[in-house]
């Protein structure tokens, strides 16, 4: 075994297990080359921190030059869910450091299987009149089970290298842009592809091109679904406990017992399994599991009278729809401005729609797609708008409030938001939105975070 592939393994073996300190520090030393981990002492977190952070382990730093530093921590959580308390836990170690940012891993006591790789950078954008500092972090979920395939393409060319690298090169491995290119570059090809193949074969539908996009979105859709564990569970059992490969394993499934994927397996999914109310149990004997009901548009139809061969969904190039589906962790917790996964988030779902669509076509009915910063502001200050308007508090007040407030220390809270807490919770919690033109749903969506963010900070 030469030198680059005892790294390689050590990367995979890191990456592809539970978390484990020892094996993390070996990765950070193959990482980063030089670096100090002579500090490790188990810590227990403030008060204020306590019921999301069980503990955490300052490993040590790593030295870029004399101005940049990044401090290197192992935390232990009670749930790997808390996100923005992870990244405030963060931001409080870093804030009057000499850190410009943070290496860390994220897991759960209880169950490491599953863990986060993140970089957390400081933000020093400070609204006016505050002593406020964000951080944005930057996540790879990684672990047991977890497809590997962003992190590698990311990280292994900085593992695999001799030298130091650079501050630039981290962000950029974690920047997550070019892996929703990637994706997206790779789903088109196959939309292609498949559009041609159903336009050679008899019987095929009447609009090749509708079909060939309905059907790469319902399985996409389902990669969503089956994150939640919503697919295959067991009679009895709670949603939530279904396999998180279910599309995979359905299809080796057809592929034992001599099938075709499409007729025998996804169309009756599809139209008869997801599409149909069978009440509270909502268990579908044809696949001897328990199918949600999923009473939307996408699922509506009848099956086809044309099949399409295993090959289309995997092969042995490792270019069917699953194989390119599988390489890549699909996220059922959509970006924030401050918080980032490294995976496939539903926003995807709206810009691959509007790619896809013939540029006049998406002209003339209307469909653009927004950007998430965008979407953000605009439901941001919607609220803000309607809240003032409902309680006569000034704008500015509600909007440090809205942006700042899960990191404002009470006393820099206006009075005047802290004396009326139940009246502004009041208003988001009976607020009422339309979206005339709701698309992909972005801007409901977008709403239903913010009202979320700031009742969780009331």
């Amino acid at each position: 075994m030469n030198i680059n592939e005892y790294k390689t393994q050590i990367f995979r073996d890191t990456l592809q297990s539970e978390f484990n300190i020892n094996n993390f520090r070996r990765f950070l030393l193959e990482l980063l080359v030089d670096v100090d981990l002579s500090h490790d002492k188990e810590i227990k977190p403030t008060e204020n921190f306590s019921h999301s952070i069980k503990f955490y382990n300052y490993l040590g730093s790593y030295k870029i030059s004399d101005s940049q530093k990044i401090a290197l921590f192992v935390i232990c959580l009670n749930n790997l869910d808390s996100r923005s308390s992870q990244r405030n836990f963060v931001r409080t170690l870093l804030n009057n450091s000499t850190f410009d940012a943070a290496l860390a891993a994220f897991y759960v006591n209880d169950s490491p299987e599953k863990w986060r790789l993140s970089l957390v950078m400081m933000d020093y954008a400070q609204p006016k009149g505050f002593n406020i500092n964000h951080a944005k972090r930057f996540s790879f979920l990684v672990g047991r089970g977890e497809p590997s395939h962003t992190a590698q393409e990311r990280l292994l060319p900085i593992f695999l290298q001799d030298n130091k690298p650079a501050f630039d090169d981290l962000i950029e491995a974690f920047n997550v842009e070019p892996v929703t290119d990637e994706f997206f570059s790779r789903y088109k090809s196959k939309y292609e592809s498949l559009k041609n193949f159903i336009d050679s074969i008899d019987n095929r539908p009447i609009n090749p091109e509708q079909f060939t996009k309905k059907l790469l979105g319902q399985i996409a859709f389902l990669y969503f679904v089956q994150k939640k564990g919503w697919l295959g569970v067991k009679r009895g059992e709670n949603w939530g406990n279904g396999s998180k490969t279910f599309m995979r394993d359905l299809f080796n499934k057809c592929i034992r017992e001599n099938k075709n994927y499409f007729r025998d397996y996804l169309e009756p999914l599809f139209y008869e399994g997801l599409n149909k109310n069978r009440g509270d149990e909502s268990f579908f004997s044809e696949l001897d599991c328990r199918i949600p009901f999923l009473n939307g548009g996408l699922f509506e139809g009848e099956k086809s009278n044309f099949t399409l061969p295993n090959e289309i969904f995997a092969d042995e190039s490792f270019n069917g729809i699953l194989d390119i589906f599988d390489n890549y962790n699909f996220t059922i917790s959509e970006d924030e401005p401050l918080e980032h996964e490294i995976a496939i988030d539903p926003e995807m779902l709206g810009k691959v729609f509007e790619s896809l669509m013939d540029s006049q076509n998406r002209k003339n009915i209307g469909a653009f797609y927004t950007p998430r910063e965008i979407v953000n502001y605009m439901c941001q200050e919607s609220l803000i708008s309607h809240i003032s308007a409902k309680t006569g508090l000034n704008d500015d007040d509600l909007r440090n409030f809205f942006m700042f407030g899960e990191i404002m220390k009470r006393e820099e809270i206006s009075p005047q938001i802290l004396s009326r807490l139940n009246e502004i919770d009041s208003a988001l919690k009976n607020v009422k939105i339309v979206d005339l033109a709701v698309g992909s749903g972005a801007f409901p969506l977008g709403m239903l975070n913010e009202i979320i963010s700031a009742r969780n900070i009331i």
